[in-house]
């Protein structure tokens, strides 16, 4: 259950671009019957000034597993990295299964 003023951040495939993803964040009031939507406002700044230092949004570890959850499902893997502990432990299951047939096929014992 979301803290007060804890926001949520969804991500979802959008139907009407299907190369893009929408995102939305709210943040609930639980003394109230209301929410709040964030909304996105650019300011003009000098082409030559370096990255703002501030952010656009603080979140929680818990709200930030949220958010990679719903890119995963949208199908967004991560570039870097040697996979998931589930596919890499698929992976030396079926490399110790190929080992164990060499063996056998073979007739000889590998290291």
């Amino acid at each position: 259950m979301l803290r007060d003023n804890e926001q949520l951040i969804r991500a979802w495939r959008d139907m009407a671009y299907h190369d893009s993803l929408r995102l939305s964040i709210v943040r609930y009031k639980h003394d109230s019957d209301t929410a709040e939507v964030a909304t996105l406002k650019f300011v003009p700044m000098p082409r030559h000034c370096a990255i703002p230092s501030d952010s656009i949004m603080t979140m929680t570890q818990e709200c930030a597993q949220g958010l990679m959850d719903d890119l995963w499902k949208c199908g967004i893997r991560p570039t870097e990295g040697a996979g998931t502990a589930g596919s890499m432990a698929a992976a030396q299951k079926h490399l110790a299964d190929m080992r164990a047939i060499v063996s056998k096929k073979l007739n000889i014992v590998l290291p």
